[in-house]
């Protein structure tokens, strides 16, 4: 048997319906697996997509005005911490705090 507890709150035991409800509103995570330039190594791919402005959204949806928006410097500038890690061969894990 275990413990998982966030901020002092037991998560581990939870009911499923109880759990889904955690998850939904305090975690939040992002799944991208396309979109990437395939001659760059995952770490330049994440140096390009933090330049302001990047965005791998196609011209036809930059020129509705989206693609840009939730870019990640737009996430770090919202979160009180941003870690990324990218391993070789395994991906990049992108782990935002946010405070509130």
């Amino acid at each position: 048997s275990g413990s998982v507890k966030v901020d002092g709150k037991e998560i581990f035991g939870l009911k499923p319906d109880a759990h889904s409800d955690y998850r939904r509103d305090n975690l939040g995570f992002i799944f991208q697996f396309y979109n990437l330039v395939p001659n760059l190594t995952a770490l330049e791919n994440v140096e390009l997509a933090m330049k302001e402005g990047y965005s791998t959204a196609p011209d036809n949806i930059r020129s509705l005005g989206f693609g840009a928006g939730m870019g990640l410097p737009n996430m770090k500038r919202y979160t009180d911490d941003m870690i990324i890690d990218s391993v070789v061969g395994e991906g990049t894990t992108i782990t935002m705090k946010v405070n509130y």
